[in-house]
């Protein structure tokens, strides 16, 4: 007797306004607008985290003491007790594993993950270490990039890729409909508008069909791509438009094909 296969779940897209998670099944995201005098604080964190700083720099404390990040950069936080003091206006991007209790839990749409997508590989068991210890941070500076262009870096169990910011729109007769078997996406708009164009596949039981959807999202927001749907994004209207991309696990192709701009820090990975 044929088995239907099992319909994955509907993107989720998110406001994370106020700092609030939006997590998927191995990661949640977070997008707080700072100034200085905030304070950004993890307790006993179990695991590498990132934090892209946007427009300010800031003091990262943690256990290898403090670090003075620029503005524009990636920081990689390593586990323990850590915080993040903003020296001016701007956003932080923040991205952990969901092996953080408190943050599956309060993440705004904890309940869509009541029940583990089953396509989804799960993170190793035990967190992933860098080859030298401590909390580095990446200016993007130092790592220039085209409109649109790739910029891939990693933690031990995260990946996120900082995209060139775009100041011309992507030419709809050159988008990119692709799908990931078993791991899912996070999108993030930092500026402009896009839309998420999401084909969900057919199963046996043309009951649970799905028409496509056209999911249009402002900054900033987070929208959570399920493993197995078909999706492009593009962006609209005038001015500056910035997505960034968060995985987990790292993705082995982008590995394979030498797109990590700090591979080096993960030789055995």
């Amino acid at each position: 007797m044929a088995v239907a296969a099992v319909q994955p779940p509907r993107a989720t897209c998110a406001d994370p306004a106020g700092g609030r998670w939006v997590r998927a099944a191995n990661f949640a995201i977070a997008c707080p607008e700072v100034r200085a005098g905030d304070r950004l604080a993890r307790a006993a964190h179990p695991d590498e985290y990132l934090a892209l700083l946007l427009g300010t720099g800031a003091a990262v404390h943690s256990a290898s003491g403090t670090l003075r990040a620029p503005a524009d950069a990636l920081v990689i936080v390593e586990p323990g007790d850590s915080s993040i003091e903003p020296e001016g206006d701007g956003r932080v991007v923040l991205v952990v594993t969901t092996r953080s209790d408190d943050v599956a839990r309060e993440s705004v749409n904890a309940q869509a993950y009541a029940t583990r997508p089953q396509a989804v590989a799960p993170l190793p068991e035990r967190p992933t270490e860098p080859i030298a210890a401590g909390t580095r941070a990446h200016a993007l500076a130092d790592h220039p990039a085209g409109e649109g262009e790739m910029r891939v870096f990693r933690s031990g169990d995260l990946m996120i890729n900082v995209f060139g910011p775009r100041h011309s729109r992507r030419d709809p007769a050159r988008l990119s409909p692709h799908w990931h078997d078993d791991f899912e996406q996070g999108s993030v708009v930092l500026a402009g508008d896009w839309t998420h164009h999401l084909r969900y596949p057919w199963t046996p039981d043309s009951g649970a069909w799905r028409p496509d959807e056209h999911v249009r999202c402002g900054a900033p927001s987070v929208t959570i791509i399920p493993a197995g749907v078909e999706h492009t994004s593009q962006d609209a209207g005038e001015g500056m438009s910035w997505l960034v991309d968060v995985f987990a696990p790292p993705r082995a192709d982008f590995l394979a094909r030498g797109l990590v701009r700090n591979a080096a820090e993960y030789p055995s990975a």
